[in-house]
């Protein structure tokens, strides 16, 4: 069955920025992740942001170490953008909360994805493969401070 989810943009703290007028919050798609290893239920959620300019999903290798990964141990890949950053990546299973805000309900989402890890990052990124390639669609709308995910099983 088709399935649409609504998800609010989430107010982030912004850090002081001498470029930027405003140092309020901004408003960001970010996505709580949990992460099953071995058949281990998550012990903890990510906040992480979905960003459609990401190739891969990267989340810090502190997070890896966390549920139990060896984090060095995976392939590694020099990651270009804004920067270079080495990471590792493992196969795992994410687990999105695609929580229904309204309704004030939990809904999980699991999946086995190739993920990176990497001493270079403070917080999740959901990128093209490994979340996007996941849903038939994903929409950002800016003037409502909404991103949609659709996706048939």
């Amino acid at each position: 069955d088709p399935q649409l989810f609504k998800l609010p943009y989430i107010e982030v703290a912004c850090p002081k920025d001498p470029r930027r007028r405003s140092a309020g919050p901004l408003s960001r798609p970010m996505i709580d992740v949990g992460f099953k290893l071995n058949g281990k239920e998550p012990e903890f959620f990510l906040q992480s942001i979905v960003d459609s300019g990401s190739d891969f999903c990267i989340f810090p290798a502190e997070t890896g170490e966390e549920i139990g990964l060896q984090v060095k141990s995976g392939p590694a890949i020099v990651l270009q953008g804004s920067g270079k950053a080495k990471a590792y990546f493992h196969r795992i299973r994410l687990v999105l909360n695609l929580r229904d805000y309204a309704k004030k309900k939990d809904r999980l989402r699991d999946y086995d994805c190739d993920v990176g890890f990497s001493y270079e990052f403070d917080h999740g990124v959901l990128g093209r493969r490994g979340f996007f390639n996941q849903f038939s669609s994903v929409i950002f709308r800016e003037e409502e401070c909404q991103f949609q995910l659709y996706f048939e099983d």
